[in-house]
């Protein structure tokens, strides 16, 4: 019998122009890395103007439009645009199971806020969003199945995420903070959350599945795309799309 593969959309973060002629710019090889985390499923890349840090052209751009950093820019305008673009490529599919990293998941969580019976499934992780912002569509997405990857020592997050976000001081990220324990009215039937870098969650998984999860590169701290990279965490992205966590 063939078993059919579940089409997985996946959608990068900041720091990404899919147009560049420069191959270090697109997202070409972490939409790769997406694939290879996600290889029980079939994957579809989504990919969007992100904006590139340090780009002279892109710093331009984010100053004309009225941000001091390129990641302002794209925090605050280019996410919700490309929110938009997504819920017009998909706009003839229901059902939708999404994997987004880091600031994609600013994208998947706004297209949510305007049609969350589109979707079925979404994995984030190290999401760049605020817990402001996430808390109230989450609580009104309960026909979704939500896996919230969280790493605590981040320090991407801490610091861009959590200081550069259009709030005051630092503020409470998805990806780092959670929802779960800061927010302990939210309703969590259809919403799993694990901290990757937490021990009690390390041997909680390993005892009953075996996994070696992890958060951090320990050769670098907080990394950020250390999550999809660290094979010892592909079994639970996969378990999840499975419905087998």
């Amino acid at each position: 019998m063939n078993i059919v593969k579940k089409k997985i959309i996946t959608c990068h973060g900041y720091n990404s122009n899919p147009d560049s002629k420069n191959p270090e710019d697109r997202p070409d090889s972490q939409q790769r890395e997406f694939a290879m985390a996600l290889h029980e499923h079939q994957t579809e890349p989504f990919n969007w103007y992100s904006s590139i840090q340090g780009n002279f052209k892109c710093m331009f751009n984010a100053w004309c439009a009225g941000y001091p950093t390129t990641y302002h820019h794209a925090y605050q305008e280019l996410a919700l645009k490309a929110a938009d673009a997504f819920l017009y490529k998909y706009a003839g599919q229901d059902k939708l199971n999404v994997f987004a990293h880091s600031l994609g998941s600013r994208v998947v969580l706004a297209a949510i806020d305007k049609a969350p019976e589109k979707f079925e499934r979404v994995c984030f992780i190290n999401a760049a969003e605020r817990v402001s912002v996430a808390l109230p569509i989450l609580q009104r997405a309960t026909n979704i199945k939500i896996l919230n990857c969280c790493v605590k020592e981040d320090d991407v997050l801490d610091k861009a995420a959590g200081y550069m976000s259009p709030g005051r001081g630092k503020e409470r990220i998805l990806g780092q903070d959670g929802i779960l324990f800061i927010n302990p009215e939210f309703k969590t039937e259809n919403f799993t959350q694990i901290r990757l870098d937490i021990p009690s969650f390390q041997d909680r998984y390993h005892e009953k599945y075996g996994w070696t999860l992890k958060g951090d590169n320990p050769d670098s701290y907080g990394d950020h795309h250390y999550s999809y990279k660290w094979q010892g965490n592909w079994p639970l992205y996969n378990a999840f799309f499975d419905d087998n966590l």
